[in-house]
């Protein structure tokens, strides 16, 4: 029988388990993602997937986050060509890096220096109207854009807020509407683009910040606070417009084959 729904008495980390949680063998995960049994195995000694949960020493019961990790992994390994490295980044809660205590220390620092300011006295942060008002978006194109992971809403507030940051994400998106349109405007052209096109910065950015902490991690080992702000304030910006412009180059040498 493929999975098991019956209830275990404990989840995985201790946690209850739902009545109707279904649970997978080995056999199953290999079933269900194509992948064999020994990278599967690699795959749980590297950190790479969560532990599973142990009825007893040799028998093991795997869940659904089990098989969403395993083909994630499977698709940044065939489609983007990553390293393991870079894809415990990326699949990883903790990033997949250890940073050690002396760099945990100088990240808080930075945490702190570079947390959203609060706004004046009484005033609260910008809410959901300064997209669907400011950047006349509908309520449908603010949850696709919350689906893609390109904007972030606080709902634990009513109404949700939305940081600064991604109303300067939203102005650009309203100037590229202006360009180009997007493929469910009234009159749209040719060019026009569906929001779900946008995933691919969405996930390129996610790749390209993964190798970078890898990077960073290994040249963060003596790092001080003020060799830390530097980098945000001065080489992080550099690097923004290095990426841009070789983003460029690719365009100008792809139009060089015609």
């Amino acid at each position: 029988m493929k999975g098991e729904s019956h209830a275990r008495d404990k989840g995985r980390n201790g946690r209850p388990r739902k009545p109707d949680a279904r649970l997978y063998r080995m056999k199953d995960l290999v079933q269900e993602t194509g992948i064999p049994r020994e990278t599967i195995h690699f795959y749980l000694s590297e950190g790479l997937l969560p532990e599973p949960v142990r009825k007893s020493r040799n028998m093991a019961w795997y869940e659904e986050e089990h098989i969403a990790r395993l083909r994630q992994i499977k698709e940044l390994q065939e489609k983007h060509f990553l390293p393991l490295k870079a894809i415990k980044a990326i699949v990883c809660d903790s990033g997949g890096i250890d940073f050690t205590p002396a760099q945990q220390k100088v990240i808080a620092s930075l945490k702190r220096r570079y947390a959203p300011k609060p706004g004046r006295q009484g005033e609260s942060p910008p809410s959901l109207s300064a997209l669907t008002g400011r950047f006349e978006m509908s309520p449908e194109e603010v949850e696709t854009l919350e689906a893609l992971g390109i904007i972030t809403l606080d709902r634990s507030e009513s109404p949700p807020r939305v940081a600064e940051e991604d109303l300067e994400i939203a102005e650009v998106l309203a100037k590229l509407s202006e360009v180009v349109g997007f493929s469910h405007d009234e009159g749209e052209n040719s060019f026009a683009l569906d929001l779900e096109d946008l995933e691919i910065y969405v996930r390129t950015s996610a790749l390209l910040f993964a190798q970078e902490l890898e990077i960073l991690r290994e040249r963060m080992a003596e790092i001080q606070e003020e060799e830390a702000v530097l980098l945000f304030e001065k080489v992080m910006p550099l690097l923004n417009e290095l990426f841009g412009l070789l983003h460029k180059k690719q365009v100008r040498r792809f139009l060089e084959k015609f």
